[in-house]
Parts: C-alpha cells; structure tokens; sequence
C-alpha cells in the first residue's frame, strides 16, 4: 500500500515479506564490514526477529519499505498487537500499554543525514499508527551512532549488554520510548 510520494522517493507498507526489503540491511553490513567491522549478521538477525514475529499469535508485522525510484533504500519493520516486552524487547514490564504501542524492530536507511528517517518516522510511520490509537513506539538499538537520533525523538528507558555473533566484541545497546 502506498503510503505516500514525493519527488523520487515512495512509502510503502507491505504485510507479506519479500527479500529486497533486506537490501537496505545488507547494503549498511557492506558498509559496516568495510569502515567498522565486527562480527554481528544483521541480516541474519533480521531474518530470525522475522520469523519470531511471524509465529507469535495476536501480533502483526508491518513492512514498512522506503523506495527511491525503484531501489528498496529503507526498512522499518514493526510489530504492534498483543506485545510482551519480555519476549520482543528481552526485558520485563517495559511496555506500559501494549494496546497503544508499536515496536520498531528494525530501521535501516541507506541513504544517511538527508532527514529521511526523521521524516519516514514523523510524518508517515507515527501518523498512520495513531490512526489506529497507537501513540507510543518502543525500541532496541545497539547502534551507537543512532542513540543521539532516538533521544531526539524519545527517551532513554533501558540499557542492555550482548555478545556478537562470535562472541569477539561486546555490543552495549539502550531500549528507547517514542510518544507520538
């Protein structure tokens, strides 16, 4: 379904999964293997939150999917329906209404620093969900880089430790609220 369009860009939201919406993960793997490498698969990750999402009964899965011409750039994959923190975000009682929330479970963009994401998430993503009385996104990140932009929109409301896939490199993430 086609959320929105400008210029060359084209919001989409799509509830079957195909393969190319991935190709934003794997184009920011590329780029993390070359500039900052360590031994976490997104997209192997991404993956198996996937199928997770897809057999818990009662919670619906949104592929959120960013065009620009005909090139899949962006995803953001999110859950909403009966939510349980401990199994979607590892840790207890962090969702205070789950009947008024959504969990963002993956945001990749390909292209960076143009206020795609900011936009993707303010002016689409939130809006459509509060149409449906949504008001309030959760999310894990280990993206250092990232933090600054959640805190812009939310707040801090956890902090977690996990090891790479190989165990070689300590991954430090923060768990963020969104009121929108």
């Amino acid at each position: 379904m086609l959320l929105r369009k400008e210029e060359e860009y084209r919001f989409e939201l799509h509830h079957t999964f195909k393969g190319e919406y991935l190709s934003p993960i794997i184009m920011n793997l590329n780029d993390k293997f070359i500039h900052h490498y360590d031994d976490y698969d997104e997209v192997y990750h991404c993956n198996q939150k996937i199928h997770q999402l897809s057999a818990l009964p009662k919670v619906t899965l949104d592929f959120h999917v960013l065009y620009k011409h005909e090139q899949c750039i962006g995803i953001a994959l999110i859950s909403h329906g009966q939510l349980n923190s401990e199994i979607l975000l590892d840790q207890k009682g962090l969702i205070e209404n789950p009947s008024q929330s959504i969990i963002l479970n993956y945001f990749h963009i390909c292209e960076k620093g143009h206020g795609l994401g900011t936009k993707w998430l303010k002016e689409i993503i939130f809006p459509y969900y509060q149409d449906f009385d949504k008001n309030t996104m959760y999310l894990k990140s280990s993206h250092a880089k990232a933090f600054p932009f959640y805190l812009r929109l939310g707040q801090k409301i956890g902090a977690y430790k996990t090891k790479s896939d190989n165990g070689l490199f300590v991954r430090e993430g923060q768990i963020f609220k969104i009121n929108f």
